[in-house]
């Protein structure tokens, strides 16, 4: 399997279109899911809209 961290699993990469595969390997199979971050409560102390003041 590769080292992506969203790659698609090499047993289910025949059954899919090769243009979803190129489509999913050049914009989601580098991006980190979510589940897998740990979490930190201070992003609750974020501001809600990126640029905005803190609460």
């Amino acid at each position: 399997m590769s080292d992506l961290p969203s790659a698609i699993h090499p047993d289910i990469l025949p059954r899919l279109d090769p243009e979803y595969v190129a489509i999913h390997n050049e914009h989601i199979a580098h991006r980190i899911p979510p589940h897998t971050i740990p979490w930190n409560p201070d992003i609750r102390n974020a501001p809600y809209i990126p640029g905005g003041s803190p609460v």
